[in-house]
Parts: structure tokens; C-alpha cells; sequence
């Protein structure tokens, strides 16, 4: 499986930074409960290393979304393929979402 990098937030999401690198797509009912998770995405990679056509492996805990905020960052660029990877053939990617300690 490989590893994704996250985009730094952006300043306006600055104080969103308790969340960790997800900020804004760190699942509400996980901030709730006080959850960090992961999720597993198959996608396809661009030459740029953005993840596109994307859909749930899995997600652990279940019932959290964890998945579908995964889905969220690759369909708005908010996470690439840790360099180096394999454009253009679909590879599994592990999501981790941990809120700042």
C-alpha cells in the first residue's frame, strides 16, 4: 500500500490545525466522539502524483466516514501520492486521520 502526503492548510484554515493535516475534512461525528481513524482508497495516479477515481476500501473504525472524508481530500487535491509512484494504474492508499496532540 501506498502513502499519501498532505497539503499544507491553507491560511484560512489555520485554525482548523487541532484537526491535523485533514482540517476541514476531519469527519464531524469523529470530532464528536474524539476518534482518529484511517481510511484505505483505491485511486489512479496522475504524472502530477493526484489521486483521481477514487472509491472506499475500507475505513477503520467503522462508522466515523472516515472513507468518504478520504474521498473528499483526493476529489479536492488536498492529498498526492508520496513520491515516487506509478502514474496511470490504480494503487491502494492508506488515509490516516489523527487529530493534533
Amino acid at each position: 500500500m501506498a502513502a499519501v502526503v498532505f497539503r499544507p492548510l491553507p491560511g484560512a484554515e489555520k485554525s482548523l490545525q487541532r484537526l491535523g493535516p485533514a482540517g476541514p475534512f476531519y469527519p464531524e461525528k469523529a470530532v464528536r466522539y474524539r476518534k482518529d481513524g484511517q481510511a484505505v482508497i483505491a485511486c489512479f495516479v496522475s504524472d502530477g502524483g493526484e489521486l483521481q477515481r477514487c472509491k472506499i476500501v475500507s475505513e477503520s473504525p467503522k462508522g466515523f466516514f472516515f472513507g468518504e472524508a478520504a474521498l473528499a481530500l483526493a476529489r479536492n487535491r488536498r492529498i498526492l501520492a508520496e513520491a515516487p509512484h506509478e502514474a496511470g494504474r490504480a494503487q491502494q492508499f492508506v488515509v490516516p486521520f489523527e487529530r493534533a496532540k
